[in-house]
């Protein structure tokens, strides 16, 4: 049996509710830069995203993932959007504390209004 290869870490956040929020390489360089150009060099706002979100939100598709919302901090011509950072929630059983993953994050113009607000 292959074992799949260990993720690299790229950084590790708190947010709000003191969870620790990790984001991988894989999905920073093959998933966000690849989709999301705009994201290039904003490794910074997706901190301040999740450590200090106006807004965190249950995402509407997805039972186990929370969208973050900051507005206003990337260049133009998102300046006046909000940097949307999906986190998946890593199932908390066994005792050990919640921890969440990074999944996406681009800007949005307006929080989706089906997205039920946690914060």
């Amino acid at each position: 049996m292959t074992l799949p290869p260990e993720r690299v870490l790229v950084s590790s956040y708190t947010d709000r509710f003191g969870r620790e929020i990790v984001l991988y390489e894989d999905t920073w360089y093959d998933h966000i830069l690849d989709d999301h150009a705009e994201m290039a060099d904003q490794l910074d706002e997706l901190e301040l995203a999740i450590a200090h979100a106006e807004r965190i939100t249950q995402d509407q598709s997805f039972a186990s993932r929370q969208c973050y919302y900051r507005k206003g901090h990337l260049p133009w011509p998102y300046d006046r959007d909000y940097l949307k950072v999906v986190v998946e929630l890593e199932d908390s059983s066994f005792g050990r504390p919640l921890r969440g993953v990074v999944v996406t994050a681009y800007p949005v113009e307006a929080i989706p209004r089906r997205e039920t607000r946690i914060w």
